[in-house]
């Protein structure tokens, strides 16, 4: 198993995916594509992280994936939808960049 950072920091969402797409036992492990869903989680979110006018950590976009948590289990669907607009009014408040 790898430890990169990329490989492992989300390993536990591509599990978790994977598992709802295939339908497939929790007791058997599927290490290639989890790997990958989990590779192109960590992609979204330095992506996504990059793209917010705030300053990072001094090492830049990739340490600050470092303090974000894997979900190792899907929230409540309510929880979501709260947590969803909490986030709506905090980019409202952020300052707007020219495009």
């Amino acid at each position: 198993m790898s430890t990169n950072e990329r490989d492992t920091h989300f390993l536990g969402f591509a599990k978790l995916l994977f598992r709802e797409l295939y339908g497939v036992d929790d007791t058997v492990e599927y290490p290639v594509p989890e790997r990958l869903i989990a590779q192109r989680a960590y992609d979204l979110v330095e992506y996504v992280l990059g793209q917010f006018p705030v300053p990072h950590t001094p090492g830049g976009v990739r340490d600050s994936i470092h303090w974000l948590q894997d979900m190792t289990v899907w929230p409540e669907k309510e929880r979501f939808a709260n947590a969803l607009a909490d986030l709506a009014k905090i980019e409202s408040k952020l300052p707007k960049t020219a495009e």
